[in-house]
């Protein structure tokens, strides 16, 4: 959101279904503010989608991978089911 509101085109990936419902539930949500219309949901998509084949799709100049924790870290592990 951070980066979209700096003028930036950010497409979020999420590749659980779940997850990706969720986003798409709260960003829908989200356009009901002003400030949110104006200066972020122009600029932000969410897909459903496997990142690796999605961003190969896409023309892009940066991809930022944001993990679920640090290395070495084992609190906040995914789930078998999402690990794959």
């Amino acid at each position: 959101m951070v980066l979209a509101a700096a003028g930036n085109t950010v497409t979020a990936v999420e590749r659980h279904p779940v997850v990706a419902a969720l986003l798409t539930r709260a960003y829908d949500r989200a356009k009901t503010d002003a400030w949110f219309q104006r200066w972020v949901a122009p600029r932000l998509a969410i897909a459903q989608a496997d990142s690796a084949e999605h961003i190969a799709s896409l023309d892009v100049d940066v991809v930022y991978l944001d993990q679920m924790c640090g290395a070495g870290e084992t609190r906040g592990a995914v789930k078998k089911d999402v690990a794959a």
